[in-house]
């Protein structure tokens, strides 16, 4: 899993580079951050129905892919600038 993880994140490289970021794109990935430990785990403190480490294990499990989320993701991300227009 953590190959799989590292060749995902070096695939977008380009957006990830660190030395050519903006004010605006810093932001973006803070945000993008901030969000992720939601996910993972703040947002999870006080959930019943998906506590901590949940999606870690349904990962680890094969119940569900890093891809599975991230696609997800990016589906309703699309939406919400489809909606902006």
């Amino acid at each position: 899993m953590a190959e799989h993880i590292a060749l995902s994140v070096n695939h977008h490289q380009d957006f990830l580079d660190h030395n050519s970021e903006g004010v605006m794109k810093q932001a973006i990935r803070n945000t993008i951050d901030d969000l992720v430990s939601g996910l993972l785990y703040y947002d999870r403190k006080k959930d019943e129905d998906l506590p901590p480490g949940a999606i870690q294990e349904a990962v680890k499990n094969g119940e569900i892919t890093i891809d599975q989320i991230v696609i997800e993701f990016r589906k309703h991300l699309v939406e919400g600038f489809k909606n902006e227009n």
